[in-house]
């Protein structure tokens, strides 16, 4: 028996007898809907007809064909969650041809294939008014899913088309884009669990800038890897109106999230994002918080938009310093690397650099301000103002010629330099260089003379490792003692304070802390100007010297595990120009590099370089003269954009008490 029961007029529930008593449940199987499609015939004005999980076959299928025929009035018909195959689908076809108002058709979960799928296109093309088509969990391959691409270029009115868990591969991907590129109102697509790779993903992704509508995209549980990534990510830039995505379980890396993440930036309405990887496991292009990534996806993607909205532009410069003792053949190399075919002249006595020389190397990707540094002592106490930027890479030179041994050549051309560096730029990047490799040294012949160099070469790498580690130690010890005596100074301070609204502690109960300095009035307490600016003083070393992630020292970095031997650079250029090859490879890997910049910040550093200073590098002036508000930045912003321009090696900035 069967029980109809009308809601609103318009809708009919089918349910088992049982049902409505309680019991268990029974479908009503092939033999009731054969019944039901007889009652059809008396609802000729129904709209709604829900008649799915009921084990309806491709028998029930056929005969309830007879009866949807006649509902010329239906909008809604579900028949999801039965047991209709490609017999019934085709049976079905013939009832739902003269159903032309239909605008919500649910076919999932049943096993029509790709022959039901070729069968349903037949009819499919008549439904002008159809909304809402689902046929997930079909087993749909490529063939079927070529046949219903042809009919939804005409179904201009659809909205949602669900066909996940088929078995969609590339083949059928392409195929189904050519019939999206018409749906102009579709908002909502699923192709979750098929087998789409990088090749379908790339054909999606030509259609996808079309579906100006979608707002939700469902692609996961395929086979797309950080190709079909990068493609996608182009197409989704455009899609504004996107609130769900989903790309989980796929084979997409962390390359692959940041490409993703370049055409979800503009995407403001987005509300759940999935795409596989965790976000704090995301080797960025770009510096995002810690506290960002910790968010997830929705609060990294926010980021990137504030970024995008600062007109950002990239990175693409880097300082590098040549550096070592004089008469090393650093301006050589420097005139060499920016000549094409590596070469360069003799430099003449007069003509050897004076404190410091600069240069530029313009490549196609990024741009190198070569700093040439004296090699004279004398000059070592201004270097220390010159030289900044733990985001810079220093070239170390030196001439095996010049010296008798690897440990000379270490303590008069490289461990100035090291130091130097632990002092002022304690993260910068190194690169060993040996020059003169073919001018044989006395009582050395050509072959002999090789060997030598490299020896002297392995060497002093060991010995330059060893001191890095040691001073990595010592840097290690002074974050210690700064990180202390900001606590006592804390403290202190905070006692004075506490002292001072004591309008009635006695002066022989005050403590003298720093004898050098004292108030005018001759007390002897410091004032809190003092506080202010050896805690100031703490907080600029700190910023130099300790790792802003992690907490712990800043460290040197080799660019290469060996040294660069250079030949003359008066030679044929080959090695000078194997060097270019490498700086080349080395500078755009970089974790700094391509680093995202806020217009505001560029406009900064012009800021500073019209600013009468010395080489247009030492910022002596107060921060009130950049003007924050004319940039369009707050103070903050400035004290940020002085900081990272400082890393890169562009100004010195200190921030004074």
């Amino acid at each position: 028996m069967l029980i109809v029961s009308r809601e609103e007029e318009d809708y009919v529930r089918v349910f088992p007898v049982d049902k409505v008593l309680g019991q268990f449940r029974r479908a009503i199987g092939d033999d009731i809907a054969a019944e039901l499609s007889k009652e059809l015939f008396r609802l000729s004005q129904l709209q709604k007809l829900n008649l799915e999980g009921n084990r309806i076959r491709d028998a029930g299928a056929a005969a309830l064909s007879k009866g949807l025929a006649k509902l010329s009035q239906l909008q809604h018909l579900s028949l999801g969650a039965n047991h209709i195959g490609p017999i019934g689908a085709a049976e079905l076809s013939k009832g739902l041809a003269g159903l032309s108002l239909l605008q919500h058709l649910d076919l999932a979960s049943n096993c029509v294939g790709d022959v039901g799928a070729t069968e349903l296109s037949k009819c499919l093309g008549g439904l002008l008014h159809l909304q809402h088509l689902s046929l997930a969990r079909n087993k749909i391959r490529d063939a079927g899913v070529s046949e219903l691409s042809k009919v939804l270029e005409v179904l201009l009115q659809l909205q949602h088309l669900s066909l996940g868990e088929n078995q969609i591969g590339d083949a059928g991907a392409a195929e189904l884009s050519k019939g999206l590129a018409g749906l102009s109102l579709l908002h909502h697509l699923s192709l979750v669990h098929n087998i789409i790779s990088d090749d379908g993903a790339a054909e999606l992704s030509k259609v996808l800038a079309g579906l100006s509508k979608l707002q939700h995209l469902d692609l996961g549980e395929n086979q797309i890897g950080d190709a079909g990534a990068a493609q996608l990510s182009k197409g989704l830039a455009g899609l504004t109106q996107l609130q769900h995505l989903d790309l989980f379980d796929n084979i997409i890396t962390s390359n692959g999230a940041v490409e993703l993440s370049k055409g979800l930036a503009g995407l403001s309405l987005l509300q759940k994002l999935d795409l596989g990887v965790d976000p704090q496991d995301v080797q960025w292009d770009q510096p995002v918080p810690a506290e960002v990534l910790s968010q997830g996806w929705i609060a990294v993607i926010s980021f990137l938009k504030q970024l995008g909205d600062q007109t950002a532009g990239r990175v693409s410069d880097i300082r590098v310093y040549l550096a070592g003792d004089s008469l090393q053949g650093k301006t050589s190399l420097r005139l060499a690397l920016t000549d094409s075919r590596g070469l360069t002249g003799t430099i003449a006595v007069d003509d050897r650099t004076i404190a410091v020389d600069q240069g530029t190397w313009v490549t196609e990707r990024f741009t190198v301000h070569f700093w040439d540094l004296a090699g004279q002592e004398a000059y070592r106490a201004a270097h220390s103002f010159i030289t900044s930027g733990d985001r810079s890479i220093y070239l170390l030179v030196y001439s095996p010629s010049e010296y008798s041994s690897a440990q000379e050549i270490f303590e008069k051309c490289l461990l100035p330099w090291l130091n130097l560096m632990y002092s002022v730029s304690p993260g910068a990047r190194v690169l060993l260089v040996s020059t003169h490799l073919e001018t044989p040294g006395p009582r050395f012949t050509a072959g002999a003379w090789k060997q030598h160099v490299i020896a002297i070469a392995d060497s002093l790498m060991k010995l330059v490792v060893s001191c890095v580690e040691r001073l990595g130690q010592i840097c290690q010890r002074e974050i210690k003692f700064l990180t202390e005596r900001r606590e006592m100074l804390e403290q202190a301070q905070s006692s004075q304070q506490s002292a001072d609204s004591d309008d009635t502690a006695c002066c022989s109960k005050r403590r003298r802390i720093v004898s050098s300095d004292s108030t005018p009035n001759g007390d002897l307490r410091p004032s809190h100007e003092v506080f202010k600016s050896e805690l100031q003083a703490i907080d600029d070393r700190l910023r130099i010297i300790q790792d802003r992630n992690s907490g712990g020292p800043m460290k040197i970095h080799f660019l290469h595990d060996h040294v660069i031997l250079l030949d003359s650079v008066q030679g044929d250029g080959s090695s000078v120009l194997q060097l270019a090859d490498t700086l080349k490879t080395l500078i755009p890997a970089l974790p700094f590099m391509n680093d995202v910049v806020p217009e505001g910040w560029r406009q900064l550093l012009e800021k500073c370089k019209s600013l009468s200073s010395v080489n247009k590098m030492l910022l002596t002036v107060p921060l009130t003269e950049l003007h924050p508000q004319t940039l369009g930045l707050s103070e903050q912003s400035v004290l940020e954009g002085l900081k990272f321009w400082d890393a890169l090696g562009f100004v010195r900035f200190y921030q004074g008490a």
